[in-house]
């Protein structure tokens, strides 16, 4: 039997810093080991937002081709922070009868307890991923009307040094005409 291992981070900052990506394949590959379980690490840095994610797509053919009979996730927000796309993978698993590890406890998607609980850490999941999205927008409004940078870098421009109230100023890194 092949398990799955889903192992996700939001962020290639996220990943260089060691987030989770190794804690959660080394749990579950573990958790493979306890099992003598065969196994495959499905693995994407991208938000839980979109369902085109590389690992999850490959997790989902396999699925598909009947490759998968078990999935190993560390937390429930790693495999989705979408509603949609988690209910649309409880309905795949039980369709074809996959069994479904969250740290290790089995979940019956089939039990309500379970349905209603994972439905209701899916919407949670989705919920602050959108809390996380305003509070960065708004974070970046705030240092916009500061007058401070909001990101990094922006293409084509360069700091040209502080105004007397203290903001940035910014010009033109190279500068552009027509004509002689």
């Amino acid at each position: 039997m092949l398990l799955a291992i889903y192992i996700r981070v939001s962020t290639k900052k996220q990943e260089a810093e060691g987030y989770s990506l190794e804690a959660q394949e080394r749990d579950g590959k573990a958790f493979a080991k306890e099992n003598n379980l065969e196994y495959k690490v499905y693995k994407d840095v991208l938000s839980g937002a979109k369902s085109d994610r590389n690992g999850y797509q490959n997790m989902l053919k396999d699925i598909e081709t009947d490759k998968v009979k078990a999935i190993w996730i560390n937390d429930w927000d790693r495999m989705a922070r979408d509603i949609i796309v988690s209910e649309n993978l409880k309905r795949k698993v039980i369709e074809k009868g996959i069994a479904f590890y969250e740290k290790g406890n089995f979940l019956d998607f089939n039990d309500e307890g379970t349905d209603i609980a994972t439905t209701v850490k899916g919407k949670v999941a989705e919920t602050e991923r959108k809390r996380i999205k305003n509070r960065l927008k708004n974070g970046a409004n705030d240092r916009f009307d500061e007058g401070k940078k909001v990101y990094p870098r922006l293409y084509g421009w360069e700091a040209d040094g502080y105004d007397d109230t203290g903001h940035s100023m910014m010009s033109p890194a190279f500068q552009t005409g027509f004509g002689g």
